[in-house]
């Protein structure tokens, strides 16, 4: 028993720092992934621990801390906890994949990537299953957003978006402006960190803006979630936090698959009907964007060009001359901020 008390002694006090930073165990190549250790997600089932990982424990705890052989016993009661084991169970990894021999070292460190990516797994499924995927009845989306900052109505497919993406951010997403300065993998980072954390609507509004800039893993990680990414972020665009968007609210629309740029043909479009002077203009380019997008399609394009001739022939000078540029060059990224 005394042999047991400085393992599970360190393991303790260390319960509270290193369980909570596996990059400190991540090796040059895994410092771009690693996140927190999870904390514990709503709506995730606590698991009773199996003799399997109780008998690890045991074996584990009995090793003197930073000279633990590296026998196959010993070994196996590692892979037992990447293979079964849970959150609780990180900060012993930790202290074997920081003081312990190369060989066993690694073997944690592998032991415990394994249960991170479990318990974000977890979450994610815990947080997809209470997410409402469907749009809102029709009554609430007509009582949804009904008029723009700038007073004019918004269409049906813009209420809509609007409606998807406050339900899956809430009411004040938690993007602020600042974040724009965080490169895409910085951003997805920080969204691990709160994924992990159990702070679902920030993690997946941090994903959101990566996702926005082209990475590909922060769309991986919406639809883990359950979310519609391309819904998602159109709405984002149309929404008031739209400045938080690092490349402009209308970069992203080059990263949208084929069906999210349809909706996005068919809400700018809408726009061109329904905004006040600004957002039509704004509407136009995005729609120049769109018509040069690798997912636009013959339909798109066709849809796009007869919406933005009609403009150069019925709106007024500023729109006329707005509609003609949009039709003739691709927009640059310089006038898709302004």
């Amino acid at each position: 028993m005394m042999r047991a008390l400085p393992r599970i002694a360190l393991t303790l006090a260390m319960a509270g720092a290193l369980a909570l930073s596996p990059v400190a165990l991540a090796g040059p190549a895994d410092a771009a992934v690693a996140g927190p250790a999870p904390a514990v997600p709503a709506g995730t089932p606590a698991v009773a621990e199996s003799p399997a990982v109780a008998d690890a424990i045991r074996l584990l705890g009995r090793q003197p801390p930073g000279r633990t052989m590296p026998a196959p016993s010993v070994l196996q009661a590692v892979d037992t906890l990447g293979e079964q084991g849970s959150r609780e169970h990180l900060p012993l990894l930790a202290a074997l994949g920081l003081e312990e021999s190369p060989a066993l070292a690694h073997r944690a460190r592998l032991a415990h990537a394994a249960v991170v990516e479990r318990e974000r797994r977890l979450g994610r499924e815990a947080f997809a299953s209470t997410l409402v995927r469907a749009a809102p009845p029709a009554p609430e989306l007509e009582n949804a957003a009904p008029r723009r900052p700038d007073g004019s109505l918004t269409g049906p497919t813009e209420r809509a978006l609007l409606a998807y993406t406050r339900g899956v951010l809430g009411e004040r997403p938690a993007i602020h402006p600042e974040d724009a300065a965080d490169d895409e993998v910085d951003l997805v980072i920080r969204a691990l960190q709160a994924e992990d954390r159990g702070q679902h609507a920030e993690a997946l509004g941090l994903h959101a803006l990566a996702a926005a800039q082209g990475h590909a893993g922060a769309r991986a990680a919406l639809a883990a979630h359950g979310v519609d990414a391309d819904r998602l972020l159109l709405g984002l665009a149309l929404s008031p936090v739209e400045s938080a968007l690092q490349a402009g609210p209308h970069e992203l629309l080059r990263h949208l698959q084929p069906a999210g740029h349809a909706l996005a043909v068919e809400v700018y479009t809408e726009r061109l009907d329904t905004a006040g002077p600004r957002l039509r203009i704004q509407a136009m380019r995005a729609l120049n964007t769109l018509m040069h997008a690798e997912a636009s399609s013959t339909w798109s394009r066709r849809v796009t060009r007869a919406h933005l001739e009609r403009v150069a022939e019925q709106g007024d000078e500023l729109e006329r001359a707005a509609a003609m540029l949009a039709l003739v060059e691709p927009a640059s990224p310089v006038q898709l901020r302004q």
